[in-house]
């Protein structure tokens, strides 16, 4: 109606948002949900090598200052998916506009089936304990990895109980001519990667720069053990050597270990992995700091 305040709610994720919006509809309120960190800082989470351009990282820096100056505005609040993202944002732009609240998951669907009933459309070999490495373009990914990734098919190929798969990979020929300890998928649906979790033993993250990512959350929800490189706001859901493996500095013997520690524990980690998610990222949880976002609305 006429005499009601108008609300954008923007789930921040791989969205792109005209940020002009936020001026030009000043007497609005907007909700601003943030689940990665590169909207802050800008492309070169993308693409390291873009720091080296400078014409490049000038106009990054421009847009950059434009989207925080309207960030602050009074109109807007932001809702950090982990305290991790809220300390970066509070840090670039000295503004308190911005409250962490964990990204609920549906944990009745995410869930862990019998290795049989998830493996009937996936065709994978039940004496493989594998683990899974998502990103999109896999080995080719830096910011996600993908370049550790190849170090730790070496370090672990002579390994024949270990299978790795990839999901997100486009170039394969290289890897698939090197290496006879990895299998490439794709997959077209939530119910496809809940039965790829159902499957594999091990999640793993290799990323350079990273909030949270929903892969975690999802496979621990199944029941996945997760081995990670220790950045952004990863620690706020595993904790090393109880749901998983933290790996400091990028050490690849670090993470080898990681994952041989997890498959020996596979059996008595799959039940405290889905209980600590389930403690911090249900619904009921985040419904109880629903009323910080009624207050500004109403303010």
């Amino acid at each position: 109606k006429n005499d009601q305040k108008k609300v954008f709610f923007i789930n921040y994720s791989n969205m792109i948002f005209n940020y002009d919006l936020i001026e030009k509809y000043s007497s609005s309120k907007f909700i601003i949900f943030l689940y990665d960190e590169w909207p802050l800082q800008g492309l070169y989470h993308f693409n390291y090598k873009l720091k080296e351009n400078l014409l490049i990282s000038y106009i990054s820096k421009y847009f950059q200052k434009k989207k925080l100056d309207l960030l602050v505005k009074k109109n807007v609040m932001i809702l950090a998916s982990t305290n991790y993202l809220k300390k970066e944002y509070i840090k670039l732009t000295f503004s308190n506009n911005i409250k962490q609240i964990f990204y609920p998951i549906d944990h009745n669907f995410w869930i862990n089936k019998n290795f049989n009933q998830a493996n009937k459309f996936l065709f994978l070999e039940k004496n493989f304990d594998y683990v899974l490495f998502i990103a999109r373009g896999g080995s080719s990914n830096f910011r996600k990895g993908g370049d550790l990734l190849i170090k730790i098919l070496k370090k672990l190929e002579k390994n024949t109980k270990i299978k790795f798969l990839i999901l997100g990979e486009y170039n394969t020929d290289y890897i698939k001519k090197r290496f006879k300890n990895v299998e490439f998928l794709s997959i077209e649906t939530d119910d496809d990667l809940r039965n790829l979790y159902s499957c594999v033993k091990v999640n793993l993250t290799l990323s350079r720069y990273e909030n949270l990512p929903y892969s975690i959350i999802e496979s621990l929800s199944c029941k996945v053990p997760n081995v990670s490189i220790d950045v952004g706001g990863i620690k706020e859901i595993i904790t090393h050597r109880f749901n998983g493996w933290i790996v400091k500095n990028k050490d690849i013997n670090s993470i080898c270990t990681g994952i041989k520690w997890s498959l020996k524990n596979h059996s008595k980690l799959k039940n405290i992995c889905r209980k600590s998610v389930i403690k911090k990222f249900n619904y009921q949880t985040t419904k109880k700091k629903i009323k910080i976002i009624n207050d500004f609305i109403n303010n």
